[in-house]
């Protein structure tokens, strides 16, 4: 599966995605008043815990991708849509760089935590017991993820930034919180 795509001569972009599952009674423990936090407290609070497993796994960056940094580097365009959601799907099928939803998806979540660093660029999202499940006693996982820009609420178009397979499919269900991130990383040819 290719991992880097080059958007030029002189630059390659690169993905990482990591899952973190955690129990929640652990969580519950952390914080008590865990229903009321926002996804940025959510996630400041499952930091500070050892996660009950840890998945990491390369992605597609897809073509939307290289529109996204267009329409950023457009001085016409004043506010470029963000990067806004992650997705979450079951399909196991292969990603492609062409991709514009993911194969199967179940559940798209805010993005709780945006960190730039100049060459990369990390997002988190925070799957709550009730967000992202399904069904496990018939077998079903998550097995896919993507990064998007935009919201269609907000009458923005949606551009799909990166498409990756988990590296394990998870069993998500109304006992766990995880966590999903994505990491661009950016670097000379």
């Amino acid at each position: 599966m290719v991992t880097n795509r080059e958007t030029d001569d002189r630059a390659v972009v690169s993905g990482t995605i990591t899952v973190r599952e955690y129990d929640i009674e652990r969580v519950r423990e952390e914080a008590d008043a865990w229903d009321q936090l926002s996804g940025r407290d959510k996630l400041t609070v499952l930091r500070r815990l050892q996660p009950a497993a840890e998945h990491t796994s390369h992605n597609i960056i897809c073509v939307g991708h290289h529109e996204w940094v267009v329409d950023a580097m457009d001085a016409a365009q004043t506010n470029p849509p963000p990067l806004r959601t992650i997705a979450v799907g079951r399909s196991s099928s292969d990603p492609a760089e062409s991709d514009r939803a993911l194969n199967d998806e179940v559940y798209r979540a805010d993005i709780s935590a945006y960190e730039d660093g100049g060459q990369t660029i990390s997002v988190t999202s925070v799957l709550d017991t009730r967000e992202g499940n399904v069904d496990v006693d018939n077998g079903e996982e998550l097995a896919e993820m993507g990064v998007y820009s935009g919201d269609e609420s907000l009458d923005e178009s949606t551009l799909l930034i990166n498409h990756g397979l988990f590296d394990s499919p998870i069993p998500k269900d109304d006992t766990m919180i995880s966590t999903v991130g994505c990491e661009f990383s950016w670097s000379p040819a």
